[in-house]
C-alpha cells in the first residue's frame, strides 16, 4: 500500500509539473515568454492560440472549472483584469475541495499550492500599477470577440 501511495504521489508530481502552455508553445513555435501577457498560462494561450488552446491549457473537472469559471469571471469584470479569475480561483478551490472531501489535509496541501499559484501572478500586481496589464474588456475586444 505504502509503494501506491508514493507511486501516486511521484507520478501526480510529474503529471502536475508539465506545463501544457510550455508543450504547446514548443509545438506551434511560439515564445510565449516573449509576447502577450509574457506568461505560460491560460491568457496568452488564448491571445495565441485562440479559444480551443486555452482552454485546453486550462484544464480541470468540469463542475468545479464551471463554479470557479463563473466567480472568476463575475470578479475580472467587477476588477476589470484577468488575473482576478486565477487569484479567486486559487483561494477558492482549496475551500471547495476540502468541503467535497472533507479532509484537512487535503486543505493544506492546496492551501500551500494555491500559495504558488498566487506567487507567481504576483507580477500582475505590479503590471496593473504601471498600467502595463490588459483589462479584461479590452482582452475580450481584441483578443476574443476580435474587434478592434
Amino acid at each position: 500500500m505504502e509503494v501506491e501511495i508514493s507511486l501516486s504521489i511521484i507520478i501526480g508530481y510529474m503529471l502536475g509539473g508539465i506545463n501544457p502552455a510550455f508543450i504547446l508553445s514548443k509545438i506551434k513555435q511560439v515564445d510565449m515568454l516573449q509576447s502577450g501577457t509574457g506568461n505560460l498560462g491560460t491568457t496568452n494561450a488564448f491571445i495565441h492560440f485562440g479559444k480551443g488552446w486555452g482552454l485546453f491549457v486550462l484544464a480541470m473537472d468540469w463542475k468545479y472549472f464551471l463554479i470557479l469559471l463563473v466567480i472568476g469571471c463575475i470578479l475580472a469584470f467587477v476588477f476589470n483584469y484577468g488575473c482576478s479569475i486565477s487569484f479567486s480561483a486559487a483561494v477558492l478551490f482549496p475551500i471547495i475541495m476540502t468541503f467535497q472531501m472533507r479532509l484537512v489535509g487535503v486543505f493544506v496541501l492546496l492551501t500551500v499550492c494555491s500559495g504558488c499559484i498566487i506567487y507567481k501572478h504576483m507580477d500582475n500586481i505590479g503590471k496593473i500599477r504601471g498600467g502595463k496589464e490588459v483589462p479584461i474588456r479590452v482582452f475580450l475586444k481584441k483578443y476574443i470577440l476580435k474587434r478592434g
